[in-house]
């Protein structure tokens, strides 16, 4: 199963592929960006066991909001 990556208490990185490229955040319980629309599966085995309470974005790029709507549906979380 992917694992979040702590980069610092309460921030965790996603793992997306290219690490670095697509960025993708748990940012205490809020998920800020969700990568690209075949990101979804993965974003959401990645956040299994962690608590997710809403769903922001940096911006509107195919790679930052990709798999929100799946994500919001999955989780039932606001955007």
């Amino acid at each position: 199963m992917p694992k979040l990556r702590e980069l610092a208490p309460g921030l965790h990185q996603l793992p997306l592929d290219p690490i670095q490229a697509v960025n993708c955040y748990l940012i205490d319980y809020v998920l800020v960006d969700a990568g690209g629309k075949l990101d979804g599966k993965k974003i959401l085995k990645a956040l299994t066991g962690h608590t997710v309470t809403a769903h922001a974005l940096t911006h509107v790029h195919p790679d930052h909001q990709g798999s929100s709507h799946r994500v919001c549906e999955a989780l039932d979380v606001p955007f």
